[in-house]
């Protein structure tokens, strides 16, 4: 194989792994300091929170 192409084909390879290790750490630092919601003590707004439905007619028909 030619000695150029394969230094470019371990530059690409090194350049994805780099790539993939660095989304990795990003997406760890943002699991990290992603914060739990407080409860502020009120009741859900309904507008927002839907019940579940109770059959399981309506749970395989809601999805």
């Amino acid at each position: 194989m030619n000695p150029i192409l394969s230094y470019d084909l371990l530059r690409q390879e090194h350049a994805e792994r780099l790539a993939q290790s660095h989304r990795a750490r990003v997406r760890e630092a943002a699991r990290l300091t992603r914060q739990p919601t407080e409860n502020v003590g009120r009741p859900p707004d309904p507008r927002r929170v839907q019940a579940r439905p109770t059959s399981l007619v309506g749970a395989l028909s809601a999805r």
